[in-house]
């Protein structure tokens, strides 16, 4: 039993080996390509949403310091009415 050998007019000739090389590295070269223009964009993606979120922060940090401005000055105008009552319901007020 002896190993059947195909007859070389048979066989299809393959292309030249440089083409599909060629075809091969360029089917490599423009998914390189691709991966890097998608992990570029990941990264600008998420640096813009940082920049964003830096920016929240800062807004919600200037509100916080305005709202913290506003209660104070309210807390002062409170304290100073309490002391103007004070000075009123005094019986003994010189005039």
């Amino acid at each position: 039993m002896g190993k059947k050998t195909s007859h070389p007019s048979q066989t299809a000739i393959p292309a030249r080996p440089e083409e599909r090389d060629l075809l091969a590295d360029n089917r490599r070269t423009m998914g390189l390509i691709l991966a890097i223009l998608g992990l570029l964009t990941l990264a600008l993606g998420l640096k813009a949403w940082d920049e964003h979120q830096a920016d929240e922060r800062a807004f919600l940090t200037r509100l916080d310091a305005e709202a913290r401005m506003l209660a104070a000055r309210v807390a002062s105008r409170g304290d100073a009415t309490q002391v103007v009552l004070r000075l009123v319901g005094q019986d003994d007020l010189s005039t």
